[in-house]
């Protein structure tokens, strides 16, 4: 009985197409909350289109609000990839650049 409310209450509210709406999963310890949820999302998910990636990048105009970029779905790890490679890349490079006689000159 419970198990079924719980699937129930699940439906009800992946059907709910208004933005902000949430979804909280509240039971018992023994109950598989989680996996109800993940499963039917999942499912759901099967039918949609892949969402568009969103990247958050750093304002330096205004710091407390990130520009955003929207992405086709899947460049963002792309990006994500490159970048750290990047830093790593400057990471090693810069500080041997720095102390080499061609700079110190």
């Amino acid at each position: 009985m419970v198990q079924e409310r719980g699937c129930e209450a699940v439906e009800f509210s992946v059907g709910m197409q208004f933005p902000g709406y949430n979804l909280y999963g509240l039971g018992s310890a023994e109950t598989d909350k989680c996996g109800l949820v993940l499963d039917r999302a999942r499912s759901l998910a099967q039918s949609e289109d892949t969402p568009d990636d969103w990247c958050y990048l750093q304002n330096f105009e205004d710091p407390a609000r990130p520009n955003c970029a929207r992405l086709p779905a899947g460049h963002g790890r792309r990006i994500r990839r490159e970048m750290q490679d990047f830093i790593n890349n400057v990471r090693a490079m810069v500080p041997p650049a720095l102390t080499s006689d061609d700079y110190q000159r």
